[in-house]
């Protein structure tokens, strides 16, 4: 994680997050991946209340294959629960920044954020970020390959792994 943060502090971003889906087969369950320089308790968090069913990047992922920088202007009043969840990923350091989609027809899909703390990406940040697309792409795909294979060799545990259940699946068992 420190020479991953190196590269993101380089890259001009204040931290990341690297999200990463198994895909389920008959003989294993499908898992979660996550590694991040938020602080945990954005994880822990974002479960309990349940933001995967409102995060817009978790859609972005399914639905695209390129970058998209983002900040909460572009999102804000969109639909209902957006905005509390755009005020809660602020309150942990998470204002805007670039996702960057990745599928991986041998693993599942995956994303890695390059996240800053402003909420809002002015014209000139935004060009200089979007003339950077291409490298940052390349750094997330380096980076997914590298993480890949530490899940594969059982280096890298999945995200609920001895994790007990949240108050949300208590409720919907």
């Amino acid at each position: 994680v420190p020479e991953i943060s190196s590269v993101v502090l380089t890259l001009e971003f204040d931290s990341f997050t690297y999200w990463a889906a198994t895909r389920s087969t008959p003989i294993v369950e499908g898992r979660l991946y996550e590694l991040s320089t938020i602080e945990p308790g954005w994880s822990v968090r974002y479960d309990e209340m349940g933001y995967v069913e409102v995060d817009p990047l978790v859609n972005l992922v399914m639905l695209q294959a390129l970058p998209i920088a983002w900040d909460f202007a572009m999102w804000r009043g969109r639909y209902p629960g957006l905005d509390g969840f755009l005020d809660d990923a602020a309150s942990f350091g998470i204002g805007s920044g670039v996702c960057v989609p990745i599928h991986d027809h041998s693993f599942g899909r995956a994303r890695f954020d390059f996240n800053l703390v402003s909420p809002v990406l002015d014209p000139a940040r935004r060009s200089k970020i979007e003339g950077a697309f291409g490298e940052l792409m390349v750094v997330a795909r380096f980076l997914h390959d590298l993480f890949i294979g530490a899940i594969r060799r059982n280096e890298m545990a999945s995200r609920a792994a001895g994790q007990p259940l949240s108050a949300k699946e208590i409720e919907c068992l």
